[in-house]
């Protein structure tokens, strides 16, 4: 399995930015980009929120831990499968769950690079965003190159 170096620095602090900016009039926006998944910390209990691009099948959301199963939501999500989903205006509670079944797997992770390829920072800003660290282009290559470590969780609407 191979894993990424966890940012540090000032991209760290940049890949934070998104979850912030799901305010207001930018959550419409956003949310044909980024969903905002909101987990509870596996050791304090408190709510831990983080920007994620995502792709849908049904009312199926799917996400990957880009870092491996060390990346902290997914920790986190391990520790408890109930979280919060905010796509856009629209927010509800999920179970969370590892998708192991590798038909399953293999049609997520398809959609995810489908949707990548139309997600992330806008054109204009790619080039200030690979100046602060992040080449978007390049992490697309990364998860192509990469998936098979990556874990895939599927996020479903919770039984009320």
């Amino acid at each position: 399995m191979t894993t990424r170096e966890r940012p540090r620095g000032l991209l760290r602090l940049f890949l934070r930015v998104p979850a912030l900016l799901y305010h207001g009039q930018l959550a419409a926006w956003m949310g044909r980009r980024l969903l905002v998944l909101t987990t509870r910390g596996r050791r304090t209990g408190r709510p831990r929120v983080s920007g994620l691009n995502y792709a849908v099948a049904g009312e199926t959301v799917y996400v990957i831990a880009g870092y491996g199963p060390s990346t902290d939501w997914y920790r986190n999500l391990r520790a408890d499968p109930r979280v919060e989903v905010r796509v856009g205006r629209r927010r509800w509670p999920a179970l969370a769950r590892t998708i192991t079944d590798p038909d399953e797997r293999r049609r997520g992770l398809e959609l995810l690079r489908r949707s990548a390829l139309q997600q992330g920072p806008p054109r204009l800003l790619r080039p200030l965003v690979t100046r602060l660290g992040l080449d978007y282009d390049a992490e697309v290559r990364a998860f192509d190159a990469n998936a098979a470590g990556m874990p895939l969780v599927a996020l479903r609407p919770a039984p009320v």
